[in-house]
């Protein structure tokens, strides 16, 4: 063998080797992160080629500006759970150095970086098909995305659920023999599975944010008188939330409960306890006394937790003057009143301050359930006077500046929640007379728009 062939040969083998070195080492199979995996809420993960060693990742991968959370090596790829919601909009940056090893001892050869924002969530939804049955859907806020069914209820869909870091989507479904089951949908893989089957009515099931816990109400019956359970999702364990041996020793002895609601950070649990006409509210948070805190209501809806503080808001009856009186509606009808009407008040209750707060005192506003901007300094809120249907206001969170972004009386707006990413306000829409199908509206609260997202639809909520 010549001299030249002897060193094409070498080249030979060294091109070889080096290809076998790239073959072996692992490396990321992704060129950038798809919207379709980001989420503000769920893990991040990076596919790789091949196994990573079981190490801590950290020393190798950092994420800017800094997130709160954990980086663990898991199937093949590599995750990030991050420890509270990423921010909308926020550009952020990977960046993963040559040197983390793999499993066949080789090490990733070249430093990655990678650039994503978070986009606008999935809005979820409820819809009946033909026969009736109703499922939850999922679609995207584009003008041409194509709705998704997400469960597969037979009999069908009563309610559902969606929190930060739950592994499921939680359904109240029916089943064939009359009863209400607790069942999970896996939001990676659409595997249904029954979390808590029911020998009676489980319904207005609450998944705890940043939680295993599923607050619900629980009858035996129709008609039967509600008690509040806790599940422990990830034991099957279940438990009466309602604190008994407190109220008995203040002479109340019923374990009513109804309409639980979690704070955002998942430590209160709120719910109302109508034989006592109180909202009662649970500190569950490690140490804390046990010890549970009331607010004597007249409850008309329960609300929801403010995102940022220990703020409830719900609505409670209130009368009117007594004293006759009249109403011009905006369609010119005259509304005349003998004397005192109910109405719904918006009541914000300060867990702080140990205060509530009428936001339309002295007022004849009927208001529905308020939706929390995820700021927490705006509300939305469902409010007509007496004859007309709910139309949307904003206003601050003591109830300054309130002014209506519909003027539809004919409409009933309702179901208000808005978009984690803080710009639209999805809502109910249905004609005041009720006489057909509601749909699913958007707010933008930057371009101060509305338009329709899907027909034949209700009961809007924003996927984790």
């Amino acid at each position: 063998m010549t001299r030249r062939n002897i060193a094409l040969a070498l080249i030979g083998l060294l091109l070889g080797a080096g290809g076998m070195l790239l073959w072996l080492s692992p490396r990321p199979q992704t060129d950038g992160l798809p919207d379709s995996l980001l989420s503000a809420t769920r893990p991040l993960f990076i596919p790789f080629s091949s196994p990573l060693a079981h190490i801590d990742p950290s020393p190798w991968v950092t994420i800017s500006p800094p997130v709160e959370g954990s980086w663990h090596i898991i199937r093949s790829g590599l995750q990030f759970s991050p420890a509270s919601p990423l921010i909308y909009e926020q550009i952020y940056t990977i960046t993963l150095r040559a040197g983390l090893p793999g499993q066949s001892g080789l090490p990733l050869l070249h430093t990655f970086t990678w650039q994503f924002t978070i986009p606008p969530p999935p809005l979820l939804f409820l819809q009946a098909d033909e026969q009736g049955r109703v499922n939850v859907w999922q679609t995207g806020l584009a003008e041409d995305a194509v709705p998704l069914r997400l469960t597969d209820e037979v009999i069908g869909v009563r309610d559902y659920d969606a929190a930060a870091a739950a592994p499921y989507l939680l359904v109240v479904a029916e089943a064939k023999d009359g009863s209400l089951d607790l069942v999970g949908y896996d939001w990676e893989s659409g595997e249904r599975q029954l979390l808590l089957d029911c020998a009676g009515l489980c319904e207005n099931a609450r998944w705890q944010p940043w939680g295993p816990w599923v607050a619900y109400e629980q009858r035996s019956r129709l008609g039967a008188a509600a008690e509040l359970w806790l599940l422990n999702s990830e034991t099957g364990q279940t438990w009466l939330a309602h604190p008994t041996a407190f109220f008995s020793q203040i002479g109340l002895d019923s374990p009513s409960g109804q309409f639980p609601r979690w704070s955002a950070d998942g430590r209160y649990l709120a719910y109302f306890a109508s034989e006592a006409q109180l909202i009662v509210i649970l500190d569950l948070a490690p140490g804390s006394s046990g010890e549970p805190l009331f607010i004597p209501a007249t409850l008309a809806a329960m609300g929801h937790w403010s995102p940022v503080a220990p703020l409830l808001a719900y609505t409670e009856y209130a009368r009117s003057q007594s004293q006759p009186h009249i109403h011009t509606l905006s369609n010119g009808v005259i509304i005349e009143h003998t004397g005192a009407e109910l109405y719904h008040h918006t009541i914000v209750a300060n867990l702080v301050r140990a205060e509530t707060i009428d936001l339309v005192a002295g007022t004849e506003y009927n208001d529905g359930v308020a939706a929390w901007h995820p700021g927490g300094s705006l509300l939305a809120v469902p409010r007509s006077l007496f004859g007309e249907g709910e139309q949307i206001w904003l206003m601050d969170s003591d109830g300054a500046n309130g002014r209506a972004v519909t003027m539809a009386p004919e409409m009933v707006h309702s179901s208000l929640i808005w978009c984690p990413c803080g710009r639209e306000l999805a809502y109910q829409r249905s004609p005041i007379t009720y006489n057909t199908p509601p749909a699913l509206w958007l707010y933008d609260s930057q371009s101060q728009t509305h338009r329709l997202l899907q027909e034949n639809a209700f009961l809007p909520r924003w996927r984790p």
